[in-house]
Protein backbone atom coordinates (compact mmCIF):
# COMPACT_ATOMS: atom_id res chain seq x y z
CA UNK A 1 0.00 0.00 0.00
CA UNK A 2 2.70 2.46 0.84
CA UNK A 3 4.27 2.05 -3.17
CA UNK A 4 1.04 2.87 -3.90
CA UNK A 5 0.78 6.19 -2.05
CA UNK A 6 4.57 6.92 -3.46
CA UNK A 7 3.93 6.26 -6.68
CA UNK A 8 0.56 8.24 -6.31
CA UNK A 9 2.41 11.53 -5.01
CA UNK A 10 5.45 11.49 -7.64
CA UNK A 11 2.23 11.19 -10.39
CA UNK A 12 0.75 14.27 -8.59
CA UNK A 13 4.50 15.95 -8.27
CA UNK A 14 5.22 15.06 -12.28
CA UNK A 15 1.60 16.67 -13.35
CA UNK A 16 2.18 20.04 -10.51
CA UNK A 17 5.95 20.31 -12.01
CA UNK A 18 4.22 20.40 -15.58
CA UNK A 19 1.88 22.72 -13.96
CA UNK A 20 4.73 25.07 -12.98
CA UNK A 21 6.51 25.44 -15.87
CA UNK A 22 3.75 25.35 -18.37
CA UNK A 23 2.77 28.80 -15.89
CA UNK A 24 6.59 30.16 -15.82
CA UNK A 25 6.54 29.79 -19.40
CA UNK A 26 3.25 31.59 -19.61
CA UNK A 27 4.62 34.58 -17.80
CA UNK A 28 7.76 34.62 -19.19
CA UNK A 29 6.17 34.66 -23.13
CA UNK A 30 3.82 37.20 -22.35
CA UNK A 31 6.29 39.71 -21.02
CA UNK A 32 7.61 39.37 -24.04
CA UNK A 33 4.46 39.83 -26.36
CA UNK A 34 3.56 42.56 -24.02
CA UNK A 35 7.03 44.69 -25.08
CA UNK A 36 6.42 43.69 -28.77
CA UNK A 37 2.63 44.65 -28.73
CA UNK A 38 0.60 45.69 -25.00
CA UNK A 39 -2.38 46.48 -27.93
CA UNK A 40 -2.64 43.01 -28.28
CA UNK A 41 -3.31 43.07 -24.50
CA UNK A 42 -5.16 46.18 -24.36
CA UNK A 43 -7.28 45.76 -27.23
CA UNK A 44 -7.67 41.90 -26.62
CA UNK A 45 -6.62 40.03 -24.09
CA UNK A 46 -7.14 42.03 -20.87
CA UNK A 47 -10.98 41.92 -22.84
CA UNK A 48 -10.81 38.16 -23.29
CA UNK A 49 -9.72 37.63 -19.69
CA UNK A 50 -12.97 39.92 -18.27
CA UNK A 51 -9.38 42.26 -16.90
CA UNK A 52 -10.00 45.68 -18.49
CA UNK A 53 -11.19 47.67 -15.74
CA UNK A 54 -8.56 46.09 -13.54
CA UNK A 55 -5.06 45.76 -16.23
CA UNK A 56 -5.29 49.80 -16.44
CA UNK A 57 -3.26 50.08 -13.50
CA UNK A 58 -0.70 46.91 -13.87
CA UNK A 59 -0.79 46.04 -17.06
CA UNK A 60 2.15 43.79 -16.95
CA UNK A 61 1.24 42.22 -13.87
CA UNK A 62 -1.82 41.54 -15.34
CA UNK A 63 -0.48 40.40 -18.40
CA UNK A 64 1.91 37.91 -16.40
CA UNK A 65 -1.47 36.53 -14.55
CA UNK A 66 -3.15 35.96 -18.27
CA UNK A 67 0.08 33.87 -19.14
CA UNK A 68 -0.78 31.72 -15.84
CA UNK A 69 -4.46 31.27 -16.95
CA UNK A 70 -3.85 30.51 -20.43
CA UNK A 71 -0.86 27.89 -19.70
CA UNK A 72 -1.91 26.40 -16.21
CA UNK A 73 -4.19 23.92 -17.94
CA UNK A 74 -1.88 22.84 -20.65
CA UNK A 75 0.62 22.31 -18.35
CA UNK A 76 -1.72 19.78 -16.50
CA UNK A 77 -2.70 18.08 -20.00
CA UNK A 78 1.14 17.73 -20.91
CA UNK A 79 1.70 16.06 -17.12
CA UNK A 80 -1.17 13.83 -17.41
CA UNK A 81 0.01 12.69 -20.86
CA UNK A 82 3.32 12.04 -20.20
CA UNK A 83 2.55 10.87 -16.81
CA UNK A 84 0.29 8.18 -18.54
CA UNK A 85 2.32 7.22 -21.28
CA UNK A 86 5.45 6.63 -19.09
CA UNK A 87 3.85 4.43 -16.44
CA UNK A 88 2.44 2.39 -19.45
CA UNK A 89 5.95 2.09 -20.79
CA UNK A 90 8.43 2.18 -17.97
CA UNK A 91 8.81 0.86 -14.13
CA UNK A 92 8.80 3.37 -11.43
CA UNK A 93 12.60 3.63 -10.94
CA UNK A 94 12.79 4.59 -14.89
CA UNK A 95 9.77 6.85 -15.41
CA UNK A 96 10.85 9.84 -13.15
CA UNK A 97 13.82 10.11 -15.81
CA UNK A 98 12.02 9.42 -18.59
CA UNK A 99 9.54 12.20 -17.56
CA UNK A 100 11.82 14.45 -17.27
CA UNK A 101 13.04 13.54 -20.24
CA UNK A 102 10.01 13.87 -22.34
CA UNK A 103 9.21 17.54 -20.40
CA UNK A 104 12.36 19.16 -21.28
CA UNK A 105 11.83 17.73 -25.13
CA UNK A 106 8.19 19.85 -24.62
CA UNK A 107 9.54 22.61 -23.58
CA UNK A 108 12.42 23.49 -25.89
CA UNK A 109 10.10 22.40 -29.05
CA UNK A 110 7.81 24.79 -28.03
CA UNK A 111 10.08 27.92 -27.33
CA UNK A 112 11.32 26.49 -30.78
CA UNK A 113 7.74 27.83 -31.98
CA UNK A 114 7.56 30.71 -29.67
CA UNK A 115 10.59 32.09 -32.30
CA UNK A 116 9.61 30.54 -34.91
CA UNK A 117 6.31 32.30 -34.42
CA UNK A 118 8.02 36.11 -33.53
CA UNK A 119 10.34 35.20 -36.84
CA UNK A 120 7.10 34.34 -38.62
CA UNK A 121 4.77 37.19 -37.68
CA UNK A 122 7.64 39.44 -38.59
CA UNK A 123 7.83 38.64 -42.21
CA UNK A 124 4.30 37.88 -42.46
CA UNK A 125 3.31 41.65 -40.98
CA UNK A 126 6.15 43.17 -42.86
CA UNK A 127 4.35 41.60 -45.99
CA UNK A 128 1.63 44.02 -45.03
CA UNK A 129 3.45 47.05 -44.36
CA UNK A 130 1.92 49.92 -46.13
CA UNK A 131 1.32 53.71 -44.98
CA UNK A 132 -2.16 52.86 -44.35
CA UNK A 133 -1.27 50.72 -41.71
CA UNK A 134 -0.25 51.74 -38.48
CA UNK A 135 2.68 50.17 -36.67
CA UNK A 136 0.40 48.99 -33.85
CA UNK A 137 -1.46 46.84 -36.17
CA UNK A 138 1.99 45.21 -37.48
CA UNK A 139 3.08 44.30 -33.49
CA UNK A 140 -0.65 42.92 -32.92
CA UNK A 141 0.07 40.63 -35.62
CA UNK A 142 3.25 39.93 -34.61
CA UNK A 143 2.34 38.89 -31.22
CA UNK A 144 -0.43 36.91 -32.22
CA UNK A 145 1.90 35.02 -34.28
CA UNK A 146 3.86 34.57 -31.50
CA UNK A 147 1.09 33.16 -29.05
CA UNK A 148 -0.29 31.16 -31.95
CA UNK A 149 2.95 29.00 -32.87
CA UNK A 150 3.18 28.58 -28.90
CA UNK A 151 0.52 26.56 -28.90
CA UNK A 152 1.28 24.84 -31.73
CA UNK A 153 4.84 24.03 -30.90
CA UNK A 154 3.34 22.82 -27.53
CA UNK A 155 1.18 20.22 -29.48
CA UNK A 156 3.81 19.34 -31.46
CA UNK A 157 6.33 18.96 -28.35
CA UNK A 158 3.74 16.58 -26.61
CA UNK A 159 2.91 14.52 -29.27
CA UNK A 160 7.01 14.12 -30.31
CA UNK A 161 7.82 13.76 -26.42
CA UNK A 162 5.13 10.82 -25.80
CA UNK A 163 6.00 8.94 -29.15
CA UNK A 164 9.46 9.29 -28.04
CA UNK A 165 8.67 7.83 -24.84
CA UNK A 166 7.16 5.07 -27.03
CA UNK A 167 9.04 4.23 -29.08
CA UNK A 168 12.15 4.24 -26.48
CA UNK A 169 10.60 1.47 -24.17
CA UNK A 170 12.57 -1.64 -24.08
CA UNK A 171 10.12 -3.98 -25.57
CA UNK A 172 11.51 -7.55 -24.19
CA UNK A 173 12.89 -6.88 -20.86
CA UNK A 174 9.65 -4.63 -19.89
CA UNK A 175 6.42 -5.72 -19.28
CA UNK A 176 4.39 -3.17 -17.66
CA UNK A 177 1.76 -5.85 -15.88
CA UNK A 178 5.01 -8.59 -14.88
CA UNK A 179 6.58 -5.01 -13.34
CA UNK A 180 3.60 -4.04 -11.21
CA UNK A 181 3.49 -7.52 -9.73
CA UNK A 182 6.97 -7.47 -9.09
CA UNK A 183 6.76 -3.60 -7.45
CA UNK A 184 3.75 -4.50 -5.28
CA UNK A 185 5.31 -7.99 -4.31
CA UNK A 186 8.50 -6.02 -2.95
Amino acid sequence: MDRFFTRFYKSLLTVFLSILLASVFGIIHNQISYTIAPSYFTDFKFNQFHMQEYATQAPRFYASLIGVYATWWFGMIIGIVLLIASSLCYPISIMRKQISLALKKVFITTICFTVTGIILGFFNASVLINPLIPETMYRFLLAGTMHNCSYLGGIIGLIYATFMIIKTRDKKSFNPVRANVENDAT
